[in-house]
């Protein structure tokens, strides 16, 4: 798999031959290419901790081993609608063998969405510091995307997130006349 992709936005008209077309840009950051990038940003195996880890489909997952104990984390990638990645652990996930042989443990659930844009190496490293940190008991890990809202950890949109889905909603609306 070639890990130097770029992404790339295409505009394409729906129905030419209506007079209200809507110019609407394609974005072709999908789901395996943000779960890549995270990945890379997560450098899994320079953690101290981690013993194994790997990309399957759009999970990444990997296990943590202490002198006493073991427990394995996960994030699936997925695409919320075109432009927003929604990061989650509560759907059936892709774990290999190699990366844990057992049952998967009851952990706390989350669905954290970011603008496209915001899917960078960096927050790979972010995305594993707060999945490891949603673990432990009591759960604390502040995250400047999503301070000040409430549902915060188990269900939050980034910042950025929100006001461009705001963003779209109004251009849809002001093309539409409001009928979309």
């Amino acid at each position: 798999m070639n890990s130097n992709f770029q992404p790339t936005t295409k505009t394409s008209v729906t129905a030419p031959s209506n007079r209200r077309a809507i110019l609407r840009p394609r974005y072709h950051l999908k789901a395996r290419e943000a779960a890549n990038l995270l990945r890379l940003g997560m450098v899994l195996f320079d953690q101290a901790d981690v013993v194994a880890g790997q990309l399957c489909r759009e999970t990444i997952s990997w296990r943590l081993q202490r002198q006493h104990w073991m427990g394995v984390r996960w994030v699936t990638v997925t695409e919320y609608a075109p432009g927003f990645i929604r990061l989650r652990n509560d759907v059936m996930a892709d774990i290999p063998k190699n990366v844990w042989p057992f049952t998967r443990p009851q952990i706390r659930n989350f669905e954290l969405t970011f603008h496209w844009e915001e899917i960078t190496t960096d927050l790979g490293e972010m995305v594993f510091r707060f999945c490891n940190a949603l673990a432990e008991e009591p759960f604390h890990f502040p995250w400047a995307p999503f301070e000040d809202i409430k549902t915060y950890p188990q269900y939050a949109w980034s910042k950025q997130a929100q006001a461009a889905y705001a963003r779209r909603h109004e251009q849809r609306a002001a093309q539409t006349g409001g009928n979309f």
